[in-house]
């Protein structure tokens, strides 16, 4: 498939897409109409936290990671939704369904933005719970935050991308060949 590239993105669009990619899954897999919200994290990427984060990285001619934050009890509506149970602790079950809506959220933007960054990959999320939780972003060239209420609770969602840098040593391209066509 031959894309075609677009101008160049502004934050507020990225942000745009990045909101809009959480409120479609939100709305078909949840059957959940979120409420976007006004984001608590800073562009700064210093972040304290209580609950669950949960990353997945992007990769391409840009590269970087999405991120979803959300407290116990929003990670809990969640999984109950997704998986249509009553879920009553966050256990394992409850971490992987945070994750899959984590891959949900971030597939769909990765489709939205490949017209402006190219061609992306998406790795398996990796999810962490816990209290006084400290995560930081390294610099990138664009990050967006948005965040929205589902179930009452705020769910925030981040994504950081800068251009990928070329390998030199030359190992880029003997990984890239190994595993051509995988995604």
């Amino acid at each position: 498939m031959m894309l075609t590239r677009e101008s160049n993105i502004d934050q507020e669009r990225l942000t745009g897409l990045l909101a809009a990619s959480a409120e479609m899954v939100f709305s078909v897999m949840l059957k959940e109409q979120p409420r976007a919200m006004t984001p608590a994290s800073k562009a700064d990427g210093d972040v304290l936290h209580d609950g669950i984060i949960s990353f997945i990285g992007l990769a391409g001619e840009w590269s970087g990671t999405g991120s979803v934050l959300c407290s116990g009890a929003a990670a809990l509506s969640l999984a109950s939704r997704l998986l249509l149970i009553e879920a009553k602790a966050v256990d394992q079950e409850v971490l992987d369904a945070v994750g899959e809506i984590t891959n949900m959220i971030f597939g769909n933007f990765k489709d939205c933005v490949e017209s402006y960054f190219g061609q992306l990959s998406l790795s398996t999320p990796s999810v962490i719970y816990g209290r006084h939780v400290r995560a930081r972003d390294l610099p990138s060239a664009l990050t967006a935050i948005a965040a929205v209420e589902c179930g009452g609770e705020p769910i925030e969602l981040k994504v950081c991308l800068s251009p990928a840098r070329k390998s030199t040593s030359g190992a880029g391209v003997l990984v890239s060949s190994r595993y051509n066509g995988l995604r």
